[in-house]
């Protein structure tokens, strides 16, 4: 009976989040109206299977605000637990703008890359989570889905690429669809490429600009390597 009931959650907790339009990794669709009335109900179940599931997804009331190591820029997460949502805002001066989706049902993730260059992690599922990057000069920059490491100082980041089996560089910037200036494909032990924990088990920019990799190969071998990546972020 246990087995069943979290099966039962877990199919319900995908269908849940399916039918929610403010899912960074589906930002710009609209809701159909069927979906929005189907997500009551569904919800409604998994309160019925799962006496402990409100607890786990409550989201409290509170506003959290990370300031830039410059002192210049502050991005700002407010948390509303009667909406169970929550909106993130950058603050530089009096002009203030949003980032990332509208009343996200979780609280991000704020860090800095450099001294005014914020990083906000929206998750998205397992393994997965989509991050938006901000500073006065630049704005919002587009999404990038699944980072593994940032370079602050050349404005780059590296990627996951699962469908592909490879990680991806990009310059960070305003417009989506840019292609990346670098691909690296190795042989993965697994068929994904996953960050921190699964097959990459680190990846960091150096101050060098080389990309550092600590992964397990298809031999279940543990392997580091540095990547060196020029200044137009080829490699």
């Amino acid at each position: 009976m246990g087995h069943l009931r979290l099966g039962i959650v877990g199919a319900l907790t995908s269908i849940f989040y399916a039918t929610n339009s403010t899912d960074p990794c589906q930002i710009g669709m609209d809701t159909p109206r069927a979906h929005r009335a189907f997500r009551f109900p569904v919800a409604a179940l998994l309160l019925m299977f799962a006496p402990g599931f409100a607890a786990a997804q409550e989201i409290r009331s509170k506003t959290f605000e990370s300031v830039s190591p410059n002192g210049k820029v502050s991005i700002l997460s407010r948390c509303d637990g009667q909406r169970r949502a929550c909106d993130v805002s950058a603050k530089t001066g009096r002009s203030a703008v949003q980032i990332g989706p509208r009343a996200y049902p979780a609280g991000p993730n704020i860090h800095w890359v450099n001294l005014d260059t914020g990083a906000v992690d929206f998750s998205c599922g397992d393994a997965c989570r989509t991050t938006w990057f901000y500073n006065p000069r630049m704005g919002v920059s587009a999404p990038y889905r699944g980072v593994l490491a940032t370079d602050g100082i050349r404005m780059r980041v590296a990627v996951a690429n699962a469908e592909r089996r490879e990680i991806e560089v990009f310059p960070i910037g305003v417009r989506e669809g840019v292609a990346s200036t670098c691909r690296i494909k190795r042989s993965w032990s697994q068929a994904r490429v996953f960050a921190h924990g699964g097959t990459i088990a680190n990846a960091v920019f150096g101050s060098d600009g080389k990309l550092k990799l600590q992964y397990v190969n298809a031999a279940s071998a543990r392997v580091s390597e540095e990547i060196p990546i020029d200044r137009a972020g080829a490699c």
